[in-house]
């Protein structure tokens, strides 16, 4: 017996590789378990996706590109750790747009319930050696009103220190530790 998949398992698919056009397929089902997807849907939606032209597979079949010229070195590791942790936090969080103005600033999430001018939180990826400009972006960007609580992305443990300024100027909620494989580990202030 075929199993019939909706057409928007597969367009989630396609609206998230709009947002960040090269994704392991690990985070993707990961992505649809959190959906209460079976492994076999996951391969069926998978594979429609491709069949379908929503997705491209990579020959390593390890990543998922938005379009077949878009090549696996140009994926942009800070937003795919900023998706981990959506992932790990989704109870919690009713939408999520990556923001293209600011390259330090990766996921803005709103709540519904709450004033849509009014950001939960924002989530910030900060590689090693950036530490100093992502402090000038951020208090750049927070001029007038931070949101109530900013996550971190961080390399290593040594950056905190380096950026010991936010924690005095800004509400840093935590900072994160997100592996290739999306293992989190929170690291209170």
């Amino acid at each position: 017996m075929v199993e019939m998949i909706p057409q928007s398992d597969i367009f989630d698919i396609a609206n998230v590789l709009k947002d960040c056009p090269v994704l392991p397929v690990n985070l993707i089902e990961a992505f649809l378990r959190r959906k209460g997807k079976t492994p076999v849907q996951i391969e069926t939606i998978l594979r429609q996706s491709v069949r379908k032209k929503i997705a491209y597979c990579d020959p390593s079949k390890k990543f998922l590109t938005e379009a077949k010229f878009i090549n696996v070195s140009d994926m942009n590791p800070g937003k795919i750790k900023a998706l981990w942790f959506m992932l790990d936090i989704r109870d919690s969080v009713q939408q999520y747009f990556i923001q293209n103005d600011n390259p330090h600033v990766l996921t803005f999430m709103k709540n519904h319930s709450d004033n849509d001018d009014d950001p939960i939180f924002d989530v910030f990826y900060i590689q090693p050696g950036d530490e100093n400009f992502s402090m000038f972006a951020m208090e750049s960007k927070y001029k007038e009103k931070p949101p109530r609580k900013i996550f971190i992305i961080i390399e290593n443990k040594d950056q905190i220190r380096k950026l010991s300024r936010l924690n005095q100027i800004f509400d840093i909620y935590e900072y994160l530790l997100v592996s290739a494989d999306g293992k989190i580990e929170y690291i209170d202030v």
